[in-house]
Formats: structure tokens, sequence, C-alpha cells
């Protein structure tokens, strides 16, 4: 059966020029070699609310999976759907190495912690007109996604994945939101860990295949100096 992705449109997602959700399952669908036909929204245009879109969807958002007639919503339940129903190649440990899976599934579903403390401070920015960033709200939501570097960096100890020597779907999570965070000025020196980690899953060919064509050379770079 054919499958359908509903994605918000890179380029009409302000600022960040990416919807993290979204890429996250373009970078498994990829890793899998699964074909699939993208259909991108005008996020700022409100198409993700049209009727169609609703009947998939009635909570109204993206990305949403349809696999034949099953249409799947919510991110991490995409991402456990193609795991279950197209295994190969995995992206997560099998339950013969329970340690690893253990940590695999751990550090995945931790990743949403890093999405809500990276979304709010990516709807902060959205919102706002730059000239109306107010320093101290900036900084505190800056701060709150910033702890959650530290305990990424932390989770990562001498690995150079979240779950060891491979790749599973903690690091593409972690990845979409960290990606974002730099592309909009933050630096990783702080979290030398997260910033090896960043490059080693950027170079992964799902993910550089994926990689938001709306992102430009020079964007707006907000969160640098912070």
């Amino acid at each position: 059966m054919a499958l359908h992705l509903y994605i918000a449109a890179p380029h009409s997602v302000r600022v960040i020029d990416v919807s993290p959700p979204s890429w996250m399952v373009e970078m498994v669908l990829v890793h899998k070699g699964l074909p699939y036909q993208r259909h991108a929204l005008a996020f700022d245009r409100g198409e993700h609310r049209r009727p169609e879109v609703l009947a998939l969807n009635p909570r109204g958002t993206i990305p949403i999976l349809v696999d034949g007639e099953h249409p799947v919503s919510e991110t991490f339940a995409i991402l456990d759907y193609l795991e279950r129903t197209r295994p190969t190649p995995p992206l997560l440990p099998g339950a013969d190495e329970p340690g690893r899976l253990a940590r695999a599934l751990t550090r995945l579903h931790e990743t949403s912690e890093l999405k809500s403390a990276g979304m709010a401070l990516f709807a902060y920015l959205m919102r706002t007109p730059a000239p109306e960033l107010d320093a101290a709200t900036l900084a505190a939501r800056r701060d709150a996604f910033v702890d959650q570097l530290r305990r990424t960096d932390e989770a990562l100890g001498d690995e150079p994945f979240l779950a060891g020597s491979a790749p599973t779907l903690a690091d593409l999570a972690a990845h979409a939101y960290v990606a974002t965070a730099v592309y909009l000025g933050l630096e990783l020196g702080p979290w030398p860990r997260v910033a090896a980690h960043h490059l080693r899953v950027a170079e992964l060919p799902a993910v550089a295949r994926t990689r938001s064509e709306a992102w430009r050379d020079d964007p707006p770079r907000p969160l640098a100096n912070q």
C-alpha cells in the first residue's frame, strides 16, 4: 500500500524554516527506504486545518502518516507504527538486546522533554517579531532548552549514539531539535558530546537527504551570543 505523509511545508514555518516533528518522520521513512507521497501543507495559510486533513486527524496537528486506509497521527505514534510494520532496517534494538532496547526507548521518550523545551523556544521566536523579543523571556526559554541539552550530553557518555554504537529513533528525534537550534545560532561548545553527536547524525544519509530545503546559508540567528 502507498504511504502518504502530510507535513508542514518548511518554507511556511516562520523563522525556523522547518517542522521538527515532520522532519523526524521523513528521516525514518528515508532510512528505511520506504517510498511515500509527500503532501507539504502551507502552515502559515492554515492548510493543515482543511476539512480533508481534519478528516485524517481531527486535532489538526501534523505530521500525519496514512498507510492505505489507516491514518496515524502524533509523531511518536508514527515512529512506533513504522518500526512495527516496517522493521527493516531497524531503528530500535531487538528483544535479544534488552539492555540496548531499554536505553533506546528511554532515550526516545526523554526527547519529549527536549521537544517541549525546543518548541516553547521556537514558538516564541516564530510568533514574536524580532524587534519585540523580550531578552528575559528569550533567555528563560533558551535556558530551559539548554538544560535538556545538558541532560542529553550526560546521557551520551562515551557512546557515539544515545543507545550505543548504532543510531536509533532516539538519535533522529533529538537531532531534529538540536539541528534547528544550531540553525538559529545556538553554539554547542559547552556540550561537546552533543556537538559531536550533532555532526555524526547530520552525516547519516537519511538525515542529510531530508534536511530542510528552506534552510538558508544566512538565516536570522536569534540564539547566537545568548
